[in-house]
């Protein structure tokens, strides 16, 4: 029987937040006068990653 287990772990990021005055100020006018906005897809940096640590293993 397991001491530890975890099951099914996910976790993204969102990069690219910070942009250049250009994109900003496009993508600002673009959301005033009601237009899609590109968004980044979001990094998966684990993705349903499952493990268990039995007795005495380290």
């Amino acid at each position: 029987m397991p001491i530890i287990e975890v099951n099914h772990v996910t976790k993204e990021y969102q990069l690219g937040q910070i942009q250049h005055l250009k994109s900003t100020a496009l993508n600002q006018w673009r959301r005033l006068t009601d237009q899609p906005v590109e968004e980044r897809a979001p990094f998966k940096a684990l993705d349903d990653v499952s493990f268990s640590v039995e007795q005495n293993e380290v």
